[in-house]
């Protein structure tokens, strides 16, 4: 979810399926890149921003 400083949404990412990731638990923003992990899964995702 991409936020103002005001708190209003300006995008929202979703898998609503589960076909892609499932169970993520940690999302990092680094180097125009999100990485996504999950405690559960044995997986790394990476999205490009």
């Amino acid at each position: 979810m991409k936020l103002s400083e005001s708190g209003e949404v300006f995008e929202v990412l979703e898998d609503k399926e589960g076909k892609r990731l499932r169970f993520i638990s940690e999302v990092e923003e680094k180097d125009g890149k999100l990485w996504i992990g999950s405690v559960l899964m044995p997986f790394l995702g990476v999205y490009d921003l």
